[in-house]
Order: C-alpha cells, then structure tokens, then sequence
C-alpha cells in the first residue's frame, strides 16, 4: 500500500482536491483510499489528528493483510500504551520464520524507514521500547529484555515463564525483584521455590536466621531493600515514553502538514494567475482574430459590392453600346439610301446607284463608327 502514497506533499494534495471521493471510496471499502483516509486521521489533513479514527480505517477488513496498515495501528497502538496489542501487529506483518520479537523489532525498523521516507521526523516511536529490543536482539535472546516486555505488554503466562527459567538459572536476585514489579500474588509457588533455593545456597555458607517474604496491599515484597530498587517501574516509563511520543507527534506533525498545504496553496494561486492570465491572452487574441474577420469580411464585402457596381455600370454602358450600335446600323441604312437617291438623275433608287454609294460611304462610316466605338469602351472599360 505504501506505493499509493509517495509523500505527504502528494497525500495533502489529494484530499486538498478529490477529499470528498477519497472518503466516499473508503466507504465502499476501497482499500487504498481507506488507508488515505486513515493516513488523513493519523497526520491531521484537513481535520484534526485522531487516532481512534486513524485506527477504524487501518483496521478495514479490505487492509487486514496489508503491511504499512498493520504498522501503523501497531504505532498507534504504541502510543496509546497498548503495548500487548501494538507488538501483535508489528509480529502480523512480518513474513520471516524468526521469533515473535524478532519480527516486532524488524517491523517497528520498518515503520520507521516508512515515516522517513514520508519526510516525518523518526522521533515518535517508543525509546525505551527501542532499547529494551534492541537489547533482545543484541544480546540473542536473553531472559531479562523478555521478561521487561511481557511485563510491559501484561503478558503474564510469558512474564512467569521467564520468571521461572530465571530461577532455574540461578539468578534468584532478579526473580525475586521481577515477581515485585509485576505485584505477583505471594501464594504463587514461585516465591516457595525462590525461598527454597536462597535457604539452600546461603546454608552452604552462613545460613540466615529468616528468609522473608511479606505482603503489602497485595504485592508481594521480597524485603524492603528490594521495595526501593524496584520502585521504577519499567511499564510506567514506558507509558509516560508514550505519551510523550503521542504529544510530539501532535505537536510537530501539524506543522510539517500545514507547510504543505501553504505551499500547494501559493502553487494553486500561482497556477491560477497562470491560468487567468492565459485566459486573458486567449480571450485577447480571439478579439484580435474576431477584430480582423470582421475588418477582413468587410473588405471583402466592400470588394464585391464595388465589383456588383462595376458589372452594373458594364453592363449598363453595354446595353448602351448595343443602342448605339443599332442607331449606327440604322442611320447609316438612312443616310446610304438618301445619298443613292441624292446621286440618281431620275430620282428612282437603282442597284448600281446603291452599290456605288455603299462603296463610296462604307469605308469612311465604319472608321468613323469604329473610332468612335473603340473611344467609348476605353472609357468605360468595357
């Protein structure tokens, strides 16, 4: 799951813009936006850091086998002080054969390369859970790390079993102080079998007057001796470390997530003066390119107007020239006749006369009737 989210920077992004749907995803049992709406919880993304909430989305049914998930509510876990619930989850997402705290403490290391690459400060886990851990490991499985963290889980099968192979091994001193810390019940038969084997090893020595074990409001006190050496308790620093870990996560994690959103909010702005100002230069230019379509569809409408005036005018000017030309025709059929009648002595119209006269007048009367012709097609352009 942890591929669905690469950073915080993204994750605040995407509730700061699809919230709504990352929500309503959730639940219809989506598991990757479940486990967004559960990182929204964890970190305070647009609502305030809950972890109770944190948790219910982790914890769908759609995330039971998903490793960052168990992680997480492990954390959580962790920092409310269930330790016994937290260690289960660490162990639920280790898939190696190694031991039940091996895979706690290999998970919890998990967990943490995950915050540090979600660039969160690797502060938040546990400290003294860390040591007590890390002193298992190192150590290769010693009884004392174990017994601490039966104790603090409230793990009480393990807590006396531990107690027990302590016993066996001798060191009766621990035991005894353990059996102390954990206020186990006087009547349990180890308190008879540490009394037994402290009388055997002193009788080899200077055997005591009395061994005693007494009982205080229900704990059990080896001696007082062992009353003040015992008296910080390790669960109780473990609970005050978690607290602590939960009010830093409260306190530092607002602040990285509130960065994030100013930054994405000065990007967003930034990007809509972008847009705006694109916007601005598009509508400006689609009023340039409008401006010049009109200027152009005028032009144009211009154009054909003066050519529609021009044909008009030539075919006006033409219509004209037909006139003429038939009053040409006409005149000059008048004129030869009455120059032929003009030319005949019996005043009858003959074929010789009309010919000679057509002879005699058609040269110049066609250059006259071309020349004038010609002059008024150029200047009408016809």
């Amino acid at each position: 799951m942890a591929k669905n989210i690469t950073s915080i920077k993204d994750l605040v992004i995407q509730f700061m813009t699809n919230g709504k749907e990352i929500e309503s995803k959730a639940e219809k049992g989506d598991s990757e936006s479940c486990f967004q709406m559960g990182m929204s919880h964890l970190l305070g993304i647009n609502t305030s850091i809950d972890f109770e909430k944190a948790a219910q989305y982790f914890g769908d049914k759609s995330l039971a086998d998903d490793p960052d998930a168990n992680r997480l509510l492990g954390f959580i876990a962790e920092c409310e002080g269930k330790f016994g619930e937290a260690f289960q989850y660490y162990a639920k997402t280790g898939k190696s054969t190694r031991s039940y705290l091996q895979k706690v403490y290999e998970e919890r290391g998990n967990l943490q390369s995950y915050l540090k690459k979600l660039n969160l400060p690797d502060i938040f886990l546990n400290k003294e859970i860390t040591a007590i851990l890390y002193d298992y490991i190192k150590d290769g499985s010693p009884i004392l790390p174990k017994i601490k963290i039966a104790y603090i889980c409230e793990d009480e099968q393990t807590f006396l079993k531990e107690i027990q192979a302590l016993v066996e091994g001798g060191d009766l001193f621990s035991a005894k102080r353990w059996l102390q810390i954990g206020n186990v019940g006087v009547e349990n038969p180890l308190f008879a079998t540490i009394e037994k084997k402290s009388i055997e090893l002193m009788m080899g020595s200077n055997p005591p007057e009395k061994f005693d074990v007494i009982v205080v409001d229900g704990s059990s006190l080896v001696s007082d001796l062992e009353k003040s050496s015992s008296s910080n308790e390790i669960k109780s620093v473990c609970d005050e470390a978690s607290k602590m870990c939960k009010k830093g996560w409260c306190e530092k994690v607002p602040p990285i997530i509130d960065s994030y959103k100013r930054a994405f909010e000065q990007e967003e702005a930034e990007r809509k003066r972008r847009e705006a100002e694109r916007r601005k230069k598009e509508e400006e230019e689609e009023r340039r390119r409008k401006k010049e379509e009109e200027l152009k569809r005028k032009k144009e409408e211009e154009e054909l107007r003066k050519k529609k005036e021009v044909e008009r005018l030539r075919e006006q000017n033409r219509r004209a020239m037909r006139v003429f030309d038939i009053f040409m025709v006409v005149g000059y059929i008048g004129f030869l006749l009455w120059f032929t009648h003009l030319f005949d002595d019996n005043g009858e119209i003959s074929i010789p006369g009309i010919l000679a006269s057509h002879f005699i007048c058609c040269i110049p009367f066609v250059f006259i009737w071309l020349v004038i012709s010609n002059n008024i097609k150029k200047r009408f352009d016809l």
